[in-house]
């Protein structure tokens, strides 16, 4: 029985940097479309490289930029890419939220994505994206294309699928924590209020003493006691 054997040495680094090359080229094109706050390319690249890190950065930067009056997250053009994705790009940005929410300093922006997709997607929606089955021959790394990017994307090979019972599961504990914490804050503040507004004129008004003016007088005395001594 004859082996043979085949060195694919070459044709296996010749697929490594073909894939560090595309990865070098998308985390440009990412960094391009921010500063010309091309958001819906950015938050489909991002989606598709699979890189919460760089979405939650974009969705920070949008926050503190002017809002819109109109704009659930402050910024018409990202109410209107989430209102649009896809079904896959809806989970995979929910599962982003979800591991967002479980971090004090995150939550925020979380709470922010989440109450936007609450807001601009029916409950059918979101059901209907836990269900899609997503076509095989989708090229995830092609969002310039025209309408190429708002196709549906197939899950990537090792990403793990969850159930929207799953997703709720892990959302609302961590969410119910942060509102205890917020209203604990809100009550916090009223007590603060309330003994400052006493401070100013309230429970200490009628016995805060003038000190200048009673030193004055003070000084006074001493000074005339002093004048018919001599």
């Amino acid at each position: 029985m004859a082996t043979f054997w085949q060195d694919s040495t070459e044709i296996e680094q010749e697929e490594k940097n073909e894939a560090l090359i595309k990865s070098v080229q998308s985390e440009q094109d990412f960094t391009n479309y921010l500063s010309l706050k091309d958001y819906r390319r950015a938050i489909k690249l991002a989606l598709a490289m699979s890189q919460p890190g760089r979405l939650l950065h974009l969705f920070t930067a949008v926050s503190a930029e002017p809002a819109s009056l109109t704009a659930i997250t402050g910024s018409d053009e990202v109410d209107q890419v989430i209102a649009t994705l896809t079904g896959t790009d809806l989970v995979r940005l929910l599962k982003f939220v979800r591991d967002w929410n479980t971090n004090a300093r995150t939550s925020s922006i979380a709470q922010m994505i989440l109450h936007a997709i609450l807001k601009l997607r029916s409950p059918e929606d979101l059901l209907a994206a836990f269900e899609t089955k997503a076509p095989e021959d989708l090229n995830p790394m092609d969002v310039d294309g025209e309408g190429e990017g708002d196709q549906e994307e197939k899950p990537k090979p090792n990403e793990k699928q969850i159930s929207f019972k799953d997703l709720l599961d892990g959302l609302m504990p961590y969410s119910q924590r942060h509102f205890t914490r917020i209203d604990k804050l809100v009550q916090d503040s009223y007590m603060l209020d309330y003994i400052v507004g006493e401070m100013d004129g309230g429970l200490f008004g009628g016995e805060v003493i003038d000190t200048d003016h009673m030193n004055g007088q003070s000084n006074g005395h001493v000074n005339g006691d002093v004048e018919m001594t001599v």
